[in-house]
């Protein structure tokens, strides 16, 4: 099975979105970058404590928003 590269731009993409996502007192716990072997592609893994208070549609949802409202789009992996 051929898996991509998670290639630094891409990283690099990831880290903006964490610091956007802080700067909005977005509180994040962990981030990692995930292979999808279905998807054939990396996801970025956004964990948030908010998340068993509120569910994760309430809570992701402000940051779906960022992520697709950016000037520089999250999703290069």
């Amino acid at each position: 099975m051929y898996k991509t590269i998670l290639v630094e731009k891409s990283i690099e993409d990831g880290e903006k979105l964490i610091r956007k996502l802080e700067e909005k007192s977005f509180p994040v716990a962990a981030a990692f970058w995930r292979y999808l072997d279905e998807a054939e592609r990396y996801r970025l893994v956004v964990v948030s404590p908010v998340v068993s208070q509120e569910g994760p549609l309430r809570t992701y949802r402000p940051s779906i928003r960022l992520w697709t409202n950016s000037a520089t789009p999250y999703t290069s992996a």
